[in-house]
């Protein structure tokens, strides 16, 4: 863990094994994490503190990339797991310690999101022989197709209101940025560029959406509103700066970048005129991820 305003890392776990992709609690109290032991790939939940490490699951074959409900009256972690022999998501009840099969499809299914409201999970799937964008209950039952479309349609994540999605699609041979309803109707292009724009991520506030485009050469972070106005290009370095992150208030954003050589966790703001490296270190530092408090 590494505090914005302090020159110090906090390691939380010592494990012998690979742990990654560290998210945290809506409430902050927790991260949810995946660690690769010698019994496989399970899910874990540790204080923020690290003083206490559970155990979620308990599987041989890779149960992995976990991420919170938004709804933290009911604290549930949807997950990608291979227990049945294919890529398939899941969601564990950390009270009731119940454990919802999501998906049943032939092809891998790749978990997007939730829904501000913790009741509904995005995700992208081949499962018809092309990648679209479905949504599913967290509680499990029939998945709804919101996309249906020759190229390549993922990165779902709602808006904070719940009432748009952003994808990212491959129309016209080229990946754009694009709106779409949660019944996936109403699709409006956000943006037209020949070089790919994709992995699109709403402000807290609903005002903007940052997105990774190789429309310099490389990968840079810009910024866009819903409207589709003030495009500006947040990022500028030889390297590539992908993953972006806002802060929970909107403020700061957080991304990862190998600017310096080997990917470190930066933080930068709207007016360009801050750019942290939280990270400094000598390994890759990826998958930033911001806590509430």
């Amino acid at each position: 863990v590494a505090r914005t305003h302090e020159d110090v890392d906090e390691r939380l776990t010592s494990a012998d094994w690979n742990e990654r992709r560290p998210r945290w609690s809506p409430d902050g109290t927790q991260i949810v994490f995946s660690a690769a032991s010698r019994g496989g790939e399970n899910i874990y939940v540790a204080s923020a503190s690290g003083a206490t490490v559970e155990q979620i699951t308990d599987q041989i074959e890779p149960d992995f990339l976990p991420m919170w409900s938004p709804d933290g009256s009911r604290p549930r972690i949807a997950f990608h797991s291979f227990r049945d022999g294919d890529r398939e998501i899941y969601v564990a009840d950390l009270e009731s310690g119940f454990l919802t099969r999501l998906t049943d499809d032939p092809g891998p299914d790749v978990l997007n999101g939730w829904s501000p409201d913790g009741q509904t999970v995005s995700y992208a799937s081949d499962s018809d022989g092309n990648w679209d964008v479905y949504t599913v209950s967290a509680d499990g039952g029939e998945s709804r197709r919101l996309t249906v479309d020759p190229g390549i349609d993922d990165f779902a994540e709602w808006s904070p209101d719940g009432s748009r999605i952003t994808i990212a699609a491959e129309r016209d041979g080229n990946r754009d940025v694009y709106l779409i309803d949660p019944d996936g109707s109403n699709t409006v292009q956000l943006t037209d560029h020949s070089a790919p724009d994709y992995g699109p991520r709403w402000s807290p506030d609903g005002d903007f959406i940052a997105f990774v485009s190789e429309r310099d050469g490389n990968q840079e972070i810009y910024v866009i509103r819903p409207d589709g106005t003030d495009l500006f290009r947040l990022t500028e370095s030889p390297g590539n700066d992908r993953l972006p992150v806002w802060s929970p208030a909107g403020r700061y954003l957080a991304f990862v970048s190998d600017r310096q050589g080997n990917d470190d966790v930066y933080i930068t703001n709207l007016d360009r005129d801050i750019l942290i490296n939280i990270s400094r270190s000598e390994g890759a530092d990826t998958y930033p991820d911001w806590a509430s408090r």
